[in-house]
């Protein structure tokens, strides 16, 4: 069956999801999550088992895990709309079984950046992942599956990297008691790009967790968003990357030391901007002194040159 395409045994498969023996709606939901070829013709029924109250949650579970198994290639079913309003509604339902609401998150986070396309209601879905992120109270797969996703659905939003933060973050009420979800939350942070106001200082934190893997991630997130800055010519946080370079030495001493070296990139290209600065005040202010500048660096350079062709 797994090799098999879904025109061949979709119809079967459907009318085994359609039944009421749960074992084998299960067993088919994992099937379809199985197949070589995405079983996207599947999606209107995975989608409706998913909201179905009175189905198993187990099930339900199953079918949001398939959807996120799609993926992306949901986006191009008419029912889009549909079925991410049904995988941010059961993410947001505190009712709902672990098992429901952390698939679901994870789903979303499988569409990617399909979410901010056809209407889908991209804000709706920010917030309830940051609302389950923050909840302390609900299990740690949800939290740890919204952290994970709030990476992969874009580029950064204030409330996005606000609540990763929050997830790392020594204030009150201090970091999330999970490692695996303060892992997933510097994953992420490196993978939405620099926000030195926000996301820095939490980078910073995350150093110096008694965690070692989430000091390692902390560490490989802050030198992917130093380069990014490096690469955009950030010259303004060359003091902050300076800081951060030192808080990371004892940690990461490595991982310290790139930053340091992008710190130095961008103070040359700062000190050189500001060069061409002055240089430019100059000539517009004082063209004579301009003229006389360049005519005395014209004749040192042509001297140079002369006593290089012809050394006494």
């Amino acid at each position: 069956l797994l090799n098999m395409s879904t025109a061949d045994v979709l119809p079967m498969l459907e009318a085994a999801l359609n039944g009421n023996d749960v074992n084998l709606k299960w067993n088919v939901a994992w099937i379809l999550g199985q197949m070589q070829h995405s079983p996207k013709d599947a999606v209107p029924s995975l989608t409706r088992l998913l909201g179905d109250s009175d189905e198993d949650p187990n099930v339900r579970g199953a079918a949001a895990w398939v959807l996120g198994q799609i993926g992306q290639e949901a986006a191009q079913d008419p029912t889009f709309k549909t079925i991410v309003h049904t995988l941010t509604d059961e993410l947001t339902n505190k009712d709902n079984d672990p098992g429901i609401r952390s698939p679901s998150a994870w789903a979303l986070g499988r569409m990617g950046d399909k979410l901010k396309s056809r209407g889908s209601g991209f804000p709706l879905i920010v917030a309830a992942l940051t609302d389950a992120l923050r909840d302390r109270n609900t299990h740690s797969d949800i939290r740890r599956n919204a952290a994970w996703a709030l990476g992969q659905i874009g580029p950064e939003t204030k409330e996005a990297v606000s609540a990763l933060a929050d997830a790392l973050r020594l204030r009150k009420p201090g970091p999330d008691p999970d490692p695996r979800v303060q892992i997933e939350a510097a994953l992420s942070l490196g993978q939405l790009g620099p926000n030195p106001d926000i996301g820095f200082p939490a980078l910073e934190d995350a150093v110096g967790s008694n965690d070692l893997n989430v000091q390692r991630v902390a560490c490989e997130a802050l030198v992917k968003n130093a380069g990014a800055l490096k690469a955009l010519g950030k010259t303004s946080t060359v003091e902050q990357l300076r800081i951060i370079a030192a808080a990371m030495r004892n940690m990461c001493p490595d991982q310290a030391h790139s930053v340091q070296i992008d710190a130095s990139t961008l103070a040359a290209l700062r000190w050189t901007q500001q060069i061409t600065t002055a240089l430019k005040w100059v000539r517009t202010q004082y063209p004579r002194v301009t003229l006389a500048i360049s005519a005395y660096l014209l004749l040192g350079l042509g001297w140079l040159l002369l006593f290089w062709t012809s050394p006494l």
